[in-house]
C-alpha cells in the first residue's frame, strides 16, 4: 500500500476566494438551482412553438416574426419558412430559407425545405421526404 502525505499545514479558515470560485463555478453549470435567463428572441421561439401546438398559426406567425426581428437565427426562420409554407406562402418560406442559410450555410434541414418549396405543392413532402434530416436524429 502506498501512502501519500501533505506537509502543507492546513488553515483553520477557508479559503473565501476558493469557495466564491466554486460557487460561481457551480452557478455557471445550472448547479445553483436558478434557471439560466432566456433571450427575449428565444422566448418569443417558445411562445410560438406553444401557439402552433394550440393550432393557432397566425399567432405563432407574429411570434416567430418578432423572435426573427429581436435575434435571427437558423430555427426561427427555418419555423417561420415551413409555417409561411403551410399559410401558402411560398415566396416568403424560400425567403427565410435564403437567411437562414445566410446564417448558417449548409445547414440540412433547411437546405431539405428549401428543395421542398421548389416543388410542386403536389409533390412535396412525400415518401422518405416527408420529414427533415434531423427528424431521423
Amino acid at each position: 500500500m502506498i501512502r501519500l502525505s501533505c506537509t502543507a499545514q492546513r488553515s483553520p479558515q477557508p479559503h473565501w476566494q476558493a469557495l466564491t470560485l466554486v460557487a460561481a463555478l457551480l452557478a455557471c453549470l445550472g448547479c445553483s438551482g436558478e434557471q439560466a435567463p432566456v433571450s427575449n428572441a428565444n422566448q418569443l421561439f417558445i411562445d410560438a412553438q406553444a401557439q402552433l401546438k394550440t393550432g393557432n398559426r397566425e399567432e405563432a406567425l407574429k411570434l416567430f416574426t418578432a423572435s426573427v426581428d429581436a435575434e435571427p437565427s437558423t430555427w426561427s426562420l427555418f419555423e417561420r419558412a415551413k409555417l409561411h409554407e403551410q399559410l401558402g406562402n411560398d415566396q416568403a418560406a424560400l425567403d427565410d430559407c435564403t437567411a437562414a442559410l445566410a446564417i448558417e450555410p449548409g445547414d440540412r434541414d433547411v437546405e431539405w425545405l428549401q428543395r421542398e418549396l421548389k416543388k410542386p405543392k403536389a409533390q412535396r413532402f412525400k415518401g422518405s421526404l416527408a420529414n427533415p434530416p434531423s427528424h431521423n436524429r
